[in-house]
């Protein structure tokens, strides 16, 4: 699942066709209706049907998305690997990412806000684990800053909060020191970090 086009989100697509140099299979990639359009722009040598061949036989343009599924404008809802998942738009600059939302899950990164209604939503939803954007100490026009993290998050008040899309204003061990005084569980998150859920 893509979230939005920006290339710190996108820009590993071209490492995914590897994995289909030896396989007929297709890998399936969800993202809103503007995303897609762009990936298949941008990565035309990728999404094109014919298939272009190498000094070695590698299909390097073999065809590996599925990027039909443009669940924004239409009914916010896909069944995607047995999980039904929820989207909702989220400001981020001159465009918008996809808040992820299953059961007592929700992943809301590169945003600048969160909606008053989805703030209201996840609340009731009584979330064990949300994962939210955190860009900066100071606040920026494009993402969530410290400060604003934290008062979105209190008012959801999840069991466990993750804090992603960390820059280098953050050292991972203070910030987890200052977000002990929260009355939920709150860390920042890192690369690799598992979590178990039960649905």
């Amino acid at each position: 699942i893509i979230t939005h086009e920006h290339a710190d989100h996108t820009h590993g697509i071209d490492d995914l066709r590897v994995f289909t140099f030896t396989s007929q299979k297709q890998i399936p990639l969800y993202a809103s209706s503007k995303t897609c359009e762009d990936l298949k722009k941008r990565f035309s040598y990728i999404f094109q049907q014919e298939k272009v061949f190498g000094a070695l036989g590698q299909k390097f343009g073999a065809p590996i998305a599925k990027i039909g599924l443009s669940p924004i404008p239409d009914t916010k809802k896909a069944v995607i690997n047995g999980l039904d998942l929820n989207f909702e738009a989220l400001p981020h600059g001159h465009t918008s990412s996809l808040a992820i939302i299953h059961s007592k899950f929700a992943y809301l990164i590169d945003c600048a806000d969160v909606p008053e209604a989805l703030i209201k939503r996840l609340k009731k939803l009584e979330l064990d684990l949300l994962i939210l954007d955190c860009a900066r100490r100071k606040p920026v026009s494009t993402h969530l800053h410290l400060e604003k993290s934290i008062e979105i998050a209190q008012r959801i008040a999840p069991k466990k909060l993750r804090l992603t899309h960390l820059s280098h204003d953050f050292e991972h061990d203070d910030l987890e020191k200052e977000l002990e005084s929260l009355h939920f569980e709150a860390k920042p998150t890192y690369d690799g970090e598992n979590f178990e859920l039960t649905f």
